[in-house]
């Protein structure tokens, strides 16, 4: 066989013939492996070439064909967590404090249905939500002096589902003592010669 003006004296381990001659643009697109449907060609030899020595091997197929399988289990959460404030009841009366705050922990619970949940903030009064400390228990430090106290509560899932609306509740901080008071009588004062016990209520 003769390659150009080169006799070619190896061995070929693939050898396909084409009716036509490829362009060297596609031969050497077959010899960088980037074209995967077409062999290098080869056209009659000229009869000036005494003779072409072929060594041909028939193709391992023992393998056949290989088919591989594999699957991902992915679960879709489309539902939102919830959560609770299990330390307080809604309208319940706490100590609170007249000078200053003094704080109160707090705490709750959190779930989520088909995922987990990733964190849980709690808003007080209106105000801004914080994070909590915790996901599925959670606590969190409340700043109490005196008054009512609107506490939120809003879980977040690990895939970013937000509970709506926020789990709610209200306090009331009481931190004035209570005030003992005497009514006078304004009946006839007596002036006993014994000893009298008064006790208020």
């Amino acid at each position: 066989m003769r390659l150009g003006q080169n006799f070619y004296n190896g061995n070929l381990d693939e050898l396909t013939f084409y009716r036509t001659a490829l362009l060297s643009e596609t031969v050497q697109a077959l010899y960088r492996d980037e074209v995967q449907s077409f062999c290098v060609a080869a056209t009659a030899a000229p009869a000036d070439i005494p003779f072409v020595r072929l060594e041909l091997e028939q193709p391992d197929t023992r393998g056949g064909l290989f088919t591989q399988e594999s699957r991902i289990p992915v679960t879709i959460d489309g539902d939102a967590p919830t959560s609770s404030v299990d330390s307080l009841r809604d309208g319940q009366y706490i100590r609170g404090r007249a000078n200053g705050e003094r704080t109160l922990i707090i705490g709750g619970i959190a779930s989520d249905p088909t995922s987990s949940v990733e964190r849980v903030a709690v808003r007080v009064n209106g105000g801004s939500f914080t994070r909590a400390t915790g996901a599925e228990t959670w606590t969190y430090p409340l700043r109490i002096s005196e008054g009512v106290y609107a506490i939120e509560s809003r879980a977040t899932d690990i895939v970013g589902n937000i509970e709506q609306p926020p789990a709610s509740l209200s306090v009331i901080a009481d931190a004035q003592p209570p005030q003992i008071g005497f009514a006078a009588n304004p009946g006839t004062v007596f002036f006993p010669q014994r000893r009298w016990m008064v006790r208020g209520r």
